[in-house]
């Protein structure tokens, strides 16, 4: 197993543009060093026998037609809320200075 260590996760860092505090470097070397661990046990799975577009279930993605149906009317819209022109009026989210 390989183990990275602080002086690496501070280049890659650097390569990439971000700043890591220092006291930091030995929490994110532990972290990926136990990522690539993990990485490894999965890349020992026995996998040779399991189709590559394999499900966990035999569904299938459903398809409808589009059907036009009837909709309300604009008017039976707008008796729910306030109404200006055609749209809803609702609170400011965003406010000018």
């Amino acid at each position: 197993m390989s183990t990275i260590t602080e002086e690496e996760v501070q280049e890659v860092a650097r390569l990439v543009g971000l700043t890591v505090a220092p006291e930091k470097l030995e929490r994110f070397a532990k972290g990926i060093t136990a990522i690539i661990a993990y990485m490894e046990e999965v890349k020992r799975l026995p996998v040779e026998s399991v189709p590559e577009t394999a499900r966990l279930t035999e569904e299938h993605n459903v398809w409808r037609e589009d059907t036009v149906t009837d909709s309300l009317t604009q008017t039976e819209v707008f008796q729910n809320g306030t109404n200006a022109d055609g749209y809803f009026v609702v609170p400011a989210v965003l406010k000018h200075k």
